[in-house]
């Protein structure tokens, strides 16, 4: 998963409400809208992959993406919807998810007297660039994220084919392959 921050300190429960939404901020509201909120509680969502962990009251409204593929790449954008006429605070922020080369790590093999296994893990990371850009006047620099989210995955071969009683001729069945799952690192 990967949060792409958004605040606002001048947040008010009464007159403050917010979208998240994919493209560029649009002069209203918010292109192919993610999700909503009235100021203090989520009005509606596109779906439980996204989420407002923050404590939206207090005009933490950073968006978490959970289960991050390369299709979430892209420009995102973070409307708070201030009273009066040209108010509104956009943020624009860019998401750039790359896979990155797969590293092998060295291969293990054992050889106990009941059954030879081998395994392999090979760990993939997938790179995570956000870029904040505040699109109101202020002198704010950009601002840009790091983050790499590691896959692992584990290739045994479970069981082995003896030609022989002789070691030198043994025969691994088919790698099985095995996901761990993904861990976040910041």
């Amino acid at each position: 998963s990967v949060t792409l921050p958004c605040h606002y300190p001048s947040w008010s429960r009464k007159s403050n409400s917010m979208c998240w939404g994919k493209g560029a901020c649009p002069k209203s509201k918010c292109n192919e809208e993610l999700v909503h909120t009235d100021g203090t509680r989520m009005i509606s969502r596109k779906s439980t992959k996204y989420a407002l962990l923050g404590i939206v009251w207090r005009g933490n409204v950073s968006l978490t993406i959970t289960n991050t593929n390369q299709g979430d790449s892209g420009v995102y954008c973070c409307r708070i919807e201030v009273p009066g006429w040209f108010n509104d605070i956009k943020k624009t922020v860019r998401l750039e998810l790359r896979r990155a080369p797969t590293t092998p790590r060295p291969t293990t093999t054992s050889r106990p007297t009941t059954t030879p296994s081998v395994t392999t893990t090979i760990t993939e990371k997938l790179l995570t660039t956000v870029m904040t850009t505040p699109e109101s006047t202020t002198a704010t620099p950009p601002q840009t994220l790091a983050t790499t989210v590691l896959t692992t995955a584990v290739m045994t071969c479970p069981s082995t084919i003896l030609s022989s009683s002789s070691p030198e001729t043994t025969r691994f069945a088919t790698p099985e392959i095995f996901t761990e799952g993904s861990a976040f690192t910041a």
